[in-house]
């Protein structure tokens, strides 16, 4: 049973944690992967100085969004029309769009590269009882890496979390979101 360490920025916005064995960074104010990955090379550096790791076994990046489109659009806006046709067809085939409080599938995808994506969307409800369209996906690799693999690996599955947001969500979703332009790499 190995001892965890907790680590939160001042703010508490972002924490590390840490094992022997195992290394997560979370953060409720995300803005882009490259801030991201230089709070994760502090907590990489900082495993690689307690023990001296061989290789990795799981690499993974997890990226919890939820939309409310009452902050964005008018409070009787349809899910169907902010939607990827894919996503927002099941809400409508039910013919309950407008009346479902709660809806939720997951989907488990394997790409190239040994790549696997866990996602989990739909239709949820926050504290206050809003109605948020959630998209929780999971990119990971489970298998053996080398550690000089890791960035590249981590920079690909951020390409893939962008791509696979970019397609759930509309056209019009994705302007009033106000997106930067970043270059993708791939």
């Amino acid at each position: 049973h190995s001892r965890i360490f907790r680590f939160a920025t001042s703010d508490g916005v972002s924490s590390l944690s840490l094992t022997r064995s195992f290394l997560a960074l979370s953060t409720s104010r995300y803005s882009r992967y490259e801030k991201f990955a230089e709070l994760f090379k502090l907590g990489w550096d900082a495993l690689l100085e307690i023990c001296d790791p061989l290789y990795a076994t799981r690499i993974g990046l997890r990226y919890i969004d939820h939309l409310q489109l009452s902050m964005l659009f008018p409070e009787n806006t349809s899910w169907a029309r902010m939607l990827n046709p894919v996503l927002s067809e099941e809400l409508e085939a039910l013919g309950l769009a407008d009346t479902i409080e709660e809806r939720t599938s997951e989907w488990k995808i394997g790409l190239p590269n040994d790549v696997k994506i866990k996602m989990r969307h739909g239709l949820i409800r926050n504290d206050q009882g809003k109605e948020l369209y959630s998209i929780d996906s999971d990119f990971f690799v489970e298998v053996r890496r080398e550690l000089n693999q890791i960035d590249a690996i981590l920079s690909e599955l951020n390409l893939y979390s962008r791509r696979i947001f970019r397609w759930a969500i509309s056209d019009e979703l994705h302007d009033a979101l106000g997106p930067v332009s970043i270059p993708e790499s791939l």
